[in-house]
């Protein structure tokens, strides 16, 4: 299931619940129930409170020429349902629910599904979008103005909406220059990990076994699908490492210059493990470096190089290493002199 069907399915139980707690013959048993199906993931509190504003809105819509036949029908079955009724379930939204008192559970859907309706003619609803990369670096900019620069093997589910811009990262590792929206938290979500902003910039980046997200600028918060509170907060120049086995969240100080220069088309290393200076540059080039001898994977390397083209950085190493270039095939030798 992607992440817009799961949604659906989220926003159509928030629904159900709300249309449920409204009904008179809601048992005590059954609202112990929704309180645990709310509190088991953050994605359901918002869709549940996203509801409760929805109906809020029904005062004033009567004479609306879309939702108004909606809401006289609707109307109309739960004046019926209220005169056997005793006491409201919950108290009544404004003036809307003074005309009838207690809502009949067909009533208030009939009415939710005519509210959604509403909010598709009168506000618009942005259609979830899918955007991937292959063998290219590649940026989107959003509806929101946020850009996203796309690494290679990157895919992200988007699905923007009146509360909340969601965004799935899929596979690979983005940098995100969210735009400023006060209203709409930014949250990018990979695998249980959850990242928060407003306005920020940030690095995600999905590896074996592990989530992890650098800051750049502004402020992010982590936390775990499935749980509303906070693990932590990052501020820049700190990275937010998730570790899918133990389900944990750990902080440590970095350079965010290397890790985030792919975006720019540079490879940075500073003091950087030739053996992982060579698996970073392969990840670009279609000619590919390889070590003769395994006691150079040590060696430390610094500098800055453009992505791409593994023959030009080749040339440059052994003017800061000791090593000897040579060709074998499509391959790139490095050995001792």
């Amino acid at each position: 299931m992607d992440h817009t069907d799961n949604m659906d399915r989220v926003n159509k139980q928030a629904e159900d619940w709300f249309a449920r707690l409204l009904a008179p013959d809601c048992s005590a048993h059954e609202r112990a129930e929704f309180a645990r199906w709310r509190d088991a993931r953050p994605a359901h509190a918002e869709a549940y409170a996203a509801t409760q504003r929805l109906w809020d809105r029904l005062d004033g819509l009567a004479d609306d020429d879309v939702i108004g036949p909606f809401v006289a029908e609707a109307l109309a079955g739960a004046d019926a349902a209220a005169t056997h009724a005793t006491a409201p379930a919950k108290p009544a939204p404004r003036r809307a629910l003074r005309r009838w008192a207690i809502p009949t559970a067909m009533a208030a859907s009939l009415l939710l599904a005519a509210l959604a309706l509403y909010q598709g003619t009168r506000i618009g609803v942005v259609p979830a979008k899918e955007f991937h990369t292959g063998d290219a670096i590649d940026s989107v900019v959003l509806d929101d103005g946020s850009r996203v620069r796309m690494d290679l093997a990157t895919r992200i589910d988007v699905n923007f909406g009146t509360q909340r811009r969601d965004v799935d990262l899929k596979s690979g590792r983005a940098v995100f220059d969210v735009a400023r929206d006060g209203a709409r938290p930014f949250v990018v979500e990979a695998d249980a990990a959850t990242i928060t902003a407003l306005g920020t910039r940030f690095q995600v980046d999905r590896d074996a076994g592990e989530i992890r997200v650098s800051l750049a600028e502004g402020v992010v918060t982590l936390g775990r699908a499935g749980d509303a509170a906070e693990a932590m907060r990052l501020t820049p120049g700190e990275q937010g490492v998730y570790s899918l086995r133990d389900k944990q969240w750990a902080k440590r100080k970095i350079d965010i210059e290397p890790g985030m220069s792919w975006a720019l088309g540079f490879h940075v290393f500073a003091d950087t493990p030739l053996d992982d200076a060579v698996r970073q540059i392969n990840r670009y080039s279609p000619h590919k470096l390889r070590l003769a001898d395994p006691t150079l994977a040590a060696l430390k390397v610094s500098g800055s190089f453009h992505i791409g083209n593994a023959e030009m950085i080749a040339r440059a190493l052994p003017e800061v290493l000791p090593v000897r270039v040579s060709k074998d095939g499509d391959d790139i030798v490095l050995a001792r002199p």
